[in-house]
């Protein structure tokens, strides 16, 4: 890399070199980098063209994923909740043990009892600022597909956005296919609570999906409702609601 300098306006490219402009001087250096021909065929990139074909396999799984979760999920930060699934999904490929890099796939990492317990207390909206709800599950049931609650009063547990005035829980059961990449999702009624009362001896219970051969979860989701006329009404900023892992694999 070396200063130039010239009369009139310097050309962008001489030869080998390329010139730009730094700091308010002209700078001349070798072209440098790789091209689309080296990353596809040069064997130092080897590692960028499997985690590339990684990434691109599980970010299609991730959207699907998101397309059977979408009547749940936050629509106020989408692109966070997008982000936040691959990159968690991403992580969880070290557990495919089976597989040679680049060809590892999520179906082969949830064979493995450390891949499903990572994914547990996992919330697919990342802005959520309450997703404590774990501490107050004293128990996951897969004999009678049942989550127990501890007892704990809403308002010291939850902080309710403005004009909110109840509090609403309801389990999710879903059974997702990372082969084929289907997926189906059982969601039953909510429970509502005043943001003054008190959860004491509840439960909720989970509709079990019929599969076996795929993996299972169990969700919990939480959000602020306004009773209104007699009626429930969500909050219109679900930026707040929250859908956490509860289990994997133990429907």
């Amino acid at each position: 890399m070396a200063k130039i300098s010239g009369d009139g306006k310097l050309p962008k490219r001489i030869g080998e070199y390329i010139v730009y402009q730094l700091e308010g001087e002209n700078i001349i250096r070798r072209k440098s980098g790789f091209t689309s021909k080296k990353i596809n065929d040069d064997a130092k990139y080897v590692n960028s063209r499997n985690n590339a074909s990684e990434f691109g396999k599980i970010s299609a799984l991730c959207k699907k994923m998101r397309l059977v979760l979408k009547e749940i999920l936050p629509k106020k930060n989408n692109l966070a909740v997008c982000n936040s699934l691959v990159k968690k999904m991403r992580h969880l490929l070290v557990f495919d043990v089976k597989s040679a890099r680049g060809l590892r796939n999520l179906s082969r990492a949830f064979e493995n009892d450390e891949a499903r317990l990572a994914l547990v207390g996992y919330n697919f909206n990342p802005d959520c600022e309450f997703d404590n709800f774990l501490e107050h599950v004293l128990i996951y049931k897969n004999s009678d597909y049942t989550i127990n609650f501890d007892s704990f009063f809403i308002s010291k547990s939850v902080k309710f956005p403005d004009g909110a005035n109840y509090f609403g829980l309801r389990a999710h059961s879903l059974g997702f296919d990372f082969v084929a990449g289907e997926g189906v999702l059982h969601s039953p009624e909510w429970a509502f609570f005043a943001n003054d009362s008190k959860i004491e001896g509840f439960f909720l219970k989970v509709d079990a999906v019929p599969f076996s051969d795929i993996v299972n979860f169990v969700l919990l989701e939480a959000q602020f409702f306004v009773l209104d006329g007699g009626s429930y009404v969500a909050v219109a900023d679900d930026s707040s609601k929250s859908v956490q892992v509860i289990a994997v694999n133990q429907l």
